[in-house]
């Protein structure tokens, strides 16, 4: 909150040209920052923080960290896949992606550019299965095989 971009990016949320009805004579909160890997090299790391309103989510801010841990506002998405973010849980992705031969041994948060499926602003959950086979969760409930999309 104490970044120099933050009053402007909620500010540009409940006012301005183009505010988000759901922020409009509304209190923002923020909710728990998440942690997201970037997954190819040369990706950096980043913090997506839920933008709220009430029990829903509205906006996602994105804080790029640097190399010496620093992080700074970079951006800001809309938010309305779901009324939290992200989209699905990770307990939920753990389901989604074991099978009763082969379950889910391991679950994070990454981004990556994956054209028309994944950027820095849309990540998705790289589920690793006990056979050590890696799947990708995306945002519009796509389970693929991380080798599919080249990883």
């Amino acid at each position: 909150m104490t970044d120099a971009n933050y009053a402007d990016a909620i500010g540009r949320l409940s006012s301005g040209a183009e505010p988000d009805p759901r922020a409009v004579g509304h209190v923002t909160t923020l909710g728990t920052p998440l942690f997201v890997r970037g997954l190819a090299p040369g990706d950096a790391n980043e913090y997506l923080v839920p933008v709220n309103v009430g029990g829903t989510t509205i906006a996602i801010i994105k804080v790029g960290v640097d190399a010496k841990g620093m992080g700074q506002l970079e951006a800001v998405r809309g938010w309305s896949i779901a009324t939290t973010f992200p989209a699905t849980t990770e307990a939920a992705a753990w389901i989604r992606a074991s099978t009763p031969a082969d379950g889910a041994v391991k679950a994070e948060l990454v981004w990556t550019q994956i054209r028309g499926v994944a950027d820095e602003l849309s990540p998705f959950w790289r589920l690793e299965r006990a056979s050590g086979v890696v799947y990708f969760l995306f945002e519009d409930g796509r389970l693929i095989a991380a080798s599919e999309v080249g990883f």
